[in-house]
């Protein structure tokens, strides 16, 4: 039963326009891969370093800024 509600939520969030499903998309296949592969947390701790790199990119290269924001 939380799991229909999550999903209800994210789908009512996405089609609001409160959610961009593309990012949705993306961290739930993250989360999908660390729960199910052998060396998920590594390749969380990898994703997560990524994103922490590119966030701190955003402000000198506005090519990545309008790639990731849209």
């Amino acid at each position: 039963m939380p799991l229909l509600l999550g999903v209800m939520a994210v789908l009512v969030l996405g089609v609001a326009g409160v959610m961009n499903m593309a990012w949705m998309t993306g961290l739930t296949a993250v989360v999908f891969v660390e729960k199910v592969w052998r060396s998920g947390e590594a390749f969380g701790y990898a994703v997560g370093g990524m994103m922490i790199f590119a966030g701190l990119l955003l402000p000198w290269l506005p090519l990545l800024r309008s790639a990731l924001l849209g």
